[in-house]
């Protein structure tokens, strides 16, 4: 059975797929680098990275990583899009979606469920060496 993570990213992978055919699942394993979004993609051109958890998840797993704040922040300061999605606010994905891939609608840079730590608090953070 899968973990409610997993769970949560299989949502998102059946709402990409509507807007996308190009999907990166970045794992590291041990290689690369670590704090990667779980997704990353390109929509209508634009860069998006989106970022699952689970609100089942206990302490601070229901939240990202200082690396993955750190990867997010990054992400907008470039003038890509984010997402931080679990089940909370998965149904406002499709619209959020919808938004960047039509050039004609606002679009807003970064959906992030109630509570969870805006990806620049990771600015105030103590360096991570890798």
């Amino acid at each position: 059975m899968s973990t409610p993570e997993g769970k949560v990213k299989s949502r998102v992978d059946a709402i990409l797929a509507k807007y996308t055919n190009v999907l990166i699942n970045p794992t590291t394993k041990g290689y690369g680098k670590s704090g990667a979004a779980d997704k990353i993609t390109c929509i209508a051109g634009f860069f998006v990275a989106i970022e699952t958890k689970s609100n089942q998840a206990v302490g601070i797993k229901k939240y990202p990583t200082k690396l993955q704040q750190r990867f997010l922040a990054n992400v907008l300061r470039n003038n890509g899009y984010i997402a931080v999605i679990n089940e909370d606010n998965i149904d406002k994905l499709d619209d959020w979606l919808q938004s960047i891939a039509h050039p004609h609608t606002i679009r807003y840079r970064e959906l992030i469920f109630d509570g969870c730590p805006h990806p620049y608090e990771a600015e105030q953070a103590k360096e991570v060496t890798f």
